[in-house]
């Protein structure tokens, strides 16, 4: 699409824009119903608590809930819940911990509650609620999440907070994770959906707990951040910056509610703050306890140093400080992430975990779900999910998106779709500044607002302005339809490209309907170009010496192209020869080619190996090797060129795997994966087209007979299966030779597959 159909695409009528449904993932609040106020003298324990007790979660299906629910049920304790809609990933793990959930929020929503049951308000509910009605009228005992946690999880622990208005979750899977694996078994709840640990909660078998300390109220009724019930002994302060202009009216406030928890460290425990952000060094000097700084300037304690992005994306920084000095490497991209990891590994490190075993633990570590994270690729567009949604967070993940994924000199882009979700998005304070931040990406998409009724019309953010302040800088386009969004990134994305989906909610499915329609497109697009090899002029790509200088000059890397045609009797650098590219490419060869074969083709198992054993031998290698010339540019001594080493079958064989294995190396998988598209292509199209293929029990007998060694002897090995699903393996053996096997649906066949295990075998010894 281009930049002119793009910005086109924002001139939709204002009064559009504000044409969006409510989501079904919040509960709608009911307009103008009456407001019930609670007894604040049962916001308290009861006084016959024991481990009988009942506990009703009311929005369980938030990740908080669901965590504080999974904790109840480890302990002992009878748990329920109730929420209007519940979704995956959640509905999966309530479901695991055999939890109830009763749909709603109505005013028989406790009817079934034993009298001893405590009723625990998640933030989502508010006094206008039904079931607040009945929650008072009932007389029963009631708490906040955090009252919960405090009192049950936090009392009997050491506990590491990670506070802070960006990377909180990041952070705490890392500390948690870390010490986890460090088999400290430490307690821990984090705000997301780790990809490292069993479940995002657990409860502590030692002295550690590891908890996100989130600033948002705690309830309609406790109009306090979440984490002044968290007991904290070590905090972490990733950043501070205005956020939540819901409850919070300036940035001031913020900084009041930050102070909120610094007062309760004590004076045995410690701030771990981010030293580079002077409102994390403001707020240090009312802490009680000792004080640690990280980041990259060098007046910190802990000191982020040599940051930078290595290949296959991923990120590396030196840390330095007292007791530590490491090299680490991470695969979550950027800077922030690079300070992020620091944090988490001085605590760690603080907590316990032995120094020398943080960057192998590092590196085994895969983050959060939804925080930079890589969906997969099809068809060369990349897609990345990400819960960015406050400006600098957009900002951060922009850039470490295009400095990982996006190369200065390619025509690749960095496609950001973004959508206004939070409390604080939906409002118009940031509008100007997403201009800035959005504006970083190489296009950009806006969806609507989510829930704009949740924000005042006056003080609404305006998605339709917005692409247009965005277009002045780079192409940019709002759609109030998301089935529209959805098709006009389908047709704009190229090879190359990388869209990041930025979002703290599902965004409608978009996400999962990008990747199912660009496998959908990558698929069809595979299949056309199966039947069509063209380069950019549209000209037929056939394998010539023409073909291969073209591929030569293609080599991102040349000393790999360098390395790929040199002999193994060459005598210009002794150990510096083709021959671990052979291997490579061998594999990358057999793996491509099968893909093409499956996502081409409804061919049965049998029929595809026959297909990929008639274009992946010595035999087709050779002939291809020959349409390139690749035997003029080989390196090889004067000695093998005397006896004819260029026109060897063996040694061009070997030579185009090489070539396979570097160019993979040098430009990628999916430009290798073209490469072997126009070399191979018309082979296997030729293949397909063939009835009578290689009959390998044949060919082994062929050349066992050429070889004086007499015929191969097959033997049934065994049979497995019921009678209309049996598999048999079968034996060949010749004298001097193991045996092989195969399996398969057939005995013909299965014989069949141990031939080619075994010509394969003697033909590498012939080499």
């Amino acid at each position: 699409m281009s930049a002119q159909y793009i910005k086109m695409s924002t001139k939709i009528k204002k009064s559009q824009a504000l044409k969006t449904s409510p989501n079904i993932n919040e509960p709608l609040e009911p307009h103008n119903a009456p407001a019930w106020d609670l007894e604040p003298r049962l916001n308290a324990w009861p006084p016959n608590f024991s481990k009988a007790t009942h506990f009703h979660l009311l929005g369980v299906g938030g990740v908080g809930m669901t965590a504080l629910a999974g904790l109840l049920k480890s302990q002992g304790y009878t748990v329920t819940g109730s929420d209007e809609a519940i979704f995956p990933p959640m509905s999966e793990v309530l479901k695991a911990l055999d939890i109830p959930v009763r749909p709603g929020y109505g005013p028989d929503s406790l009817d079934h509650l034993p009298l001893n049951s405590i009723v625990v308000v998640g933030n989502v509910v508010t006094r206008k609620f039904e079931v607040i009605k009945a929650l008072k009228e009932q007389g029963r005992f009631y708490l906040s999440l955090p009252q919960t946690l405090g009192k049950l999880f936090l009392s009997a622990t050491q506990n590491i907070v990670v506070a802070g208005c960006h990377g909180k979750t990041t952070v705490t899977n890392l500390v948690a994770t870390l010490l986890e694996k460090a088999n400290l078994a430490p307690g821990y709840l984090i705000g997301g959906q780790s990809l490292d640990l069993e479940a995002s909660f657990k409860s502590a078998q030692n002295n550690w707990f590891v908890i996100e300390g989130d600033e948002y109220d705690s309830a309609f009724f406790q109009k306090v951040p979440k984490f002044v019930f968290y007991k904290p002994y070590i905090v972490i302060l990733t950043s501070v910056d205005f956020d939540h202009a819901d409850i919070y009216p300036n940035l001031e406030a913020v900084i009041k509610a930050y102070e909120s928890l610094i007062y309760l460290i004590p004076e045995q425990g410690l701030l771990l703050a981010n030293g580079d952000d002077p409102l994390c060094r403001q707020l240090a000097k009312k802490v009680k306890g000792k004080v640690n700084f990280y980041g990259q300037n060098f007046d910190n304690d802990w000191i982020i140093t040599n940051y930078r992005v290595e290949p296959r994306q991923q990120t590396a920084f030196d840390l330095r400080g007292p007791g530590l000095d490491l090299s680490l490497k991470w695969s979550r991209p950027g800077l922030h992430n690079a300070l992020n990891a620091g944090a988490a590994l001085v605590a760690s490190f603080l907590a316990g975990v032995n120094a020398k075993s943080l960057p192998k633990l590092l590196a085994q570590i895969q983050g959060v779900k939804r925080r930079q994270e890589f969906l997969g690729s099809w068809g060369d567009i990349g897609l990345i999910d990400d819960f960015a949604h406050h400006p600098t967070a957009v900002a951060q993940t922009i850039k470490a998106l295009k400095d990982t994924y996006i190369k200065k000199d390619s025509k690749s882009r960095l496609i950001a779709v973004f959508e206004p979700r939070s409390a604080t998005t939906r409002r118009a304070i940031f509008q100007n500044d997403y201009v800035a931040a959005l504006a970083e990406a190489d296009v950009v998409f806006l969806g609507p607002v989510n829930r704009p009724d949740k924000a005042p019309e006056g003080d609404r953010l305006n998605p339709l302005a917005l692409a247009e302040a965005i277009s002045a800088y780079k192409p940019a386009s709002y759609f109030p339809a998301l089935n529209k969004l959805g098709q006009a990134i389908i047709k704009t994305a190229q090879p190359g490209d990388v869209i990041a989906v930025l979002s703290n909610g599902d965004f409608g499915g978009l996400t999962q309907k990008l990747a199912r329609d660009l496998a959908k497109a990558a698929k069809k697009a595979s299949k056309d170009d199966f039947l069509n090899f063209k380069d950019a002029s549209n000209k037929t790509l056939t394998p010539s010496p023409a073909l291969l200088e073209k591929i030569k000059e293609d080599f991102k890397d040349p000393d790999l192209w360098s390395l790929a045609i040199t002999h193994r009797s060459s005598p210009l650098i002794p150990g510096q020869d083709n021959q671990r590219l052979e291997f490579l490419g061998d594999a990358v060869l057999g793996l491509m080619v099968s893909e093409l074969l499956y996502v081409n083709s409804n061919l049965s198992e049998g029929r595809m190996s026959q297909l990929r054993a008639f274009v992946v031998n010595e035999k087709s290698l050779t002939k291809l090797a020959r349409l390139l010339d690749l035997g003029s540019y080989l390196i090889m001594s004067p000695g093998e060129e005397a006896t004819g080493g260029r026109e060897k079958n063996s040694i061009l064989a070997d030579a185009l795997e090489a070539l396979v294995g570097a160019y993979y190396l040098s430009n990628g998988s999916q430009a290798t994966k073209r490469l072997i598209q126009v070399l191979w292509g018309p082979l296997i199209k030729k293949a397909q087209n063939t009835k009578q293929l290689i009959d390998f029990k044949t060919r082994l007998q062929e050349l066992t007979q050429s070889q004086g060694r007499g015929a191969p002897t097959y033997e049934l090995v065994k049979t497995i299966g019921p009678d209309n699903d049996r598999v048999f393996t079968m034996a060949v053996s010749i004298p001097g030779s193991p045996v092989f096997t195969a399996k398969g649906r057939t005995k013909k066949w299965a014989s069949q597959l141990a031939a080619r295990a075994l010509l394969t075998e003697l033909l590498k010894n012939e080499r």
